[in-house]
């Protein structure tokens, strides 16, 4: 499970360690670069990353794992539409349909 955000987002953080405990791996690929926050994110998730603006580290994090869903952050949309060539079809197609939906134009 890879979770894409901006900031510290506490659903995330809580949603981790239940998956962890479930058998699902957790990557966290984030802005937040803080010092405190490589103990936390070392603690809560199984790897992480810290984003640059290109979308290479997601890029390259994508082409690495096998990626069972992405859960994001509306604001980190378009990092996220850039690598569905890198996701399985199913999770592919699975997350495209929640971009659609985030983007508030194109749903109206």
């Amino acid at each position: 499970m890879l979770f894409v955000d901006d900031l510290r987002w506490d659903a995330f953080c809580q949603l981790s360690p239940r998956l962890r405990r479930a058998g699902i791996r957790t990557i966290r690929a984030t802005s937040e670069s803080h010092s405190r926050s490589s103990l936390v994110n070392g603690l809560l998730f199984d790897r992480w990353i810290v984003l640059d603006e290109e979308g290479t580290a997601l890029r390259e994090l994508a082409a690495e794992e096998r990626i069972i869903d992405v859960q994001f952050v509306e604001t980190l949309g378009g990092l996220v539409r850039d690598v569905l060539d890198l996701l399985d079809d199913d999770v592919a197609d699975q997350v495209g349909r929640r971009l659609a939906v985030t983007d508030k134009l194109a749903a109206s």
